[in-house]
């Protein structure tokens, strides 16, 4: 049986296999919570944001749509649909299936196989999730605060570059992920069956790896880094948008949009940071031993919405985003669209028609013109 415990896949996904006392099976009202949070609620949430991000990298994607700004939440789009789908895989399915008999075989044998890989790549998609915000926040803080540099650094060229920069970055930062767990099989003397388990390799095991590794390079490169740079530069940011409000007639309408997408920008990064704080937490208190499960669950459950709510938001504040929405996605507006084009141009046939006309018979329209006159003064 595989340990589901303490498994947290935000901070201290390690827990679940470090600790040989837990018992398989949750009971009570703790086995209920994390049911509710974990197997229903962070399902439903995953599932919704994984159709919502497919969404707005179609739209993002469109070559109307293709700005350096749109280039980096494309990968933000990505890297968020990669953390839902293995966040699926290591915690919802396995939760889903410690209760529900149908999905037991994948929580006893098929988790236990892949949870090596998949763990990794998942800290990869977070990691490049963290970082791409960070970028996303120096862009809109160039567009903003150095409009005059803009145009040199705020390019599609320099956002695939950024991003594929990230992508180089948190895939070398998280190498040594894959060499943390390993799938073990072991006889049950109950049943006196083979059962698989996921159990800590001696790489993981290692004192000095998981205090330096674990810990410190963990606490600085996801939390203490980030956090720090998105607080300067949006409080930044917000200083210029407020600066800018008080001259709003001076603005021109390129910088109304820089400002339009700055407060969109402040939304996503605020949800950012609520959505985080917690998991910060339970990680320094995992530092000083402390593991409570239910935090552990609800800060897995905020690591999903984040990367789930970001579609919402572009609908909100978006404009050009819903309305490209609509075009792509809404039967309705699609058929009214094209039906008012089809009576613009029947509308403009028959006036170009009605000209024709009237040039062919402009002599005798004149004529009729000056006798009906007469008639109409009787």
């Amino acid at each position: 049986m595989v340990k589901l415990d303490n498994f947290n896949f935000t901070i201290n996904v390690s827990n679940w296999v470090e600790n040989e006392d837990i018992n398989t099976e949750e009971i009570g009202f703790e086995s209920l919570f994390h049911f509710i949070v974990i197997g229903v609620l962070s399902t439903t949430v995953s599932l919704f944001g994984i159709v919502g991000n497919v969404i707005s990298l179609i739209i993002l994607s469109h070559k109307q749509m293709r700005t350096s700004i749109n280039c980096c939440l494309q990968g933000l789009a990505t890297f968020d649909t990669a953390v839902l789908v293995t966040a699926m895989l290591m915690l919802c399915l396995p939760t889903i299936g410690s209760k529900v008999s149908m999905l037991s075989s994948y929580t006893n044998i098929i988790f236990p196989v892949i949870v090596p890989v998949v763990y990794p790549l998942g800290l990869m998609a977070q990691t490049g999730s963290v970082w791409v915000t960070v970028i996303v926040t120096v862009e809109r803080y160039i567009a903003v605060c150095h409009p005059l540099k803009a145009r040199a650094f705020c390019t599609k060229r320099r956002a695939f570059l950024y991003i594929t920069g990230v992508t180089i970055f948190a895939f070398c930062y998280n190498i040594p992920r894959f060499y943390e767990l390993e799938c073990i099989s072991i006889i049950d003397p109950v049943t006196n069956s083979t059962v698989y388990n996921v159990a800590p390799s001696k790489f993981r095991q290692n004192a000095l790896y998981f205090e330096v590794y674990h810990v410190w390079f963990y606490l600085f490169i996801m939390y203490f880094l980030p956090f720090l740079t998105l607080a300067l530069l949006n409080s930044t940011i917000w200083q210029t948008v407020q600066r800018s409000n008080k001259n709003r007639r001076r603005l021109t309408r390129q910088q109304e949009n820089e400002i339009n997408l700055a407060m969109m920008l402040f939304c996503i990064v605020g949800i950012f940071f609520v959505c985080n704080i917690l998991a910060l937490i339970v990680n320094i208190m995992e530092y000083f031993g402390e593991v409570i499960n239910s935090m552990v669950a609800v800060s897995n459950l905020l690591v999903t919405v984040n990367s789930s709510i970001n579609f919402i938001i572009y609908c909100i504040y978006g404009q050009k985003f819903k309305t490209m929405f609509l075009r792509i996605f809404s039967k309705c507006h699609i058929m009214e669209h094209f039906n008012e084009e089809e009576s613009t141009n029947v509308a403009l046939q028959m006036r170009i028609n009605g000209i024709q006309e009237s040039t062919k018979y402009v002599p005798s329209r004149l004529h009729v013109r000056s006798s009906s006159v007469s008639v109409t003064n009787v």
